[in-house]
């Protein structure tokens, strides 16, 4: 027998929950996302998270476009394309001292921003390898 559910039930509210979890991130540390986006993807990682907060700011759910946008900026931010010397990302990181107090920052918002996407089991197939550590 076939049952006819509703799709919208648990959908909606994962997307209501990776909005908020989203939304929330960006309402407290969005100037410190930007400077880190900034810092390692140059005026792409500012476009980043200036689109991102936008998309949040201006919708009541996580659209496509938002998670996408979500995704692209924690691959900047957990150091995805540093490897990649085509990119400007290479050169960006190579700049940055290791002991540079930005650095504790900028994992801290990678931990951050990896839990708010993850939060509602949302799946991001690069950054998602990033494991927590206890």
């Amino acid at each position: 027998m076939l049952h006819d559910y509703p799709q919208s039930s648990k959908s909606t509210r994962v997307t209501q929950e990776a909005w908020s979890a989203l939304h929330h991130l960006f309402h407290e540390k969005r100037e410190g996302l930007k400077s880190a986006a900034i810092l390692l993807a140059g005026a792409r990682g500012g476009r980043l998270v200036d689109d991102l907060s936008m998309r949040l700011a201006d919708d009541r759910e996580l659209s496509r476009s938002a998670l996408h946008l979500a995704g692209n900026l924690l691959d900047v931010l957990a150091l995805e394309f540093v490897h990649d010397f085509e990119r400007e990302e290479a050169m960006l990181f190579a700049q940055i001292e290791p002991g540079d107090p930005r650095v504790d920052e900028i994992c801290l918002l990678t931990e951050e921003l990896h839990e708010a996407i993850d939060h509602a089991g949302l799946d991001h197939p690069r950054a998602s390898r990033l494991r927590h550590v206890a």
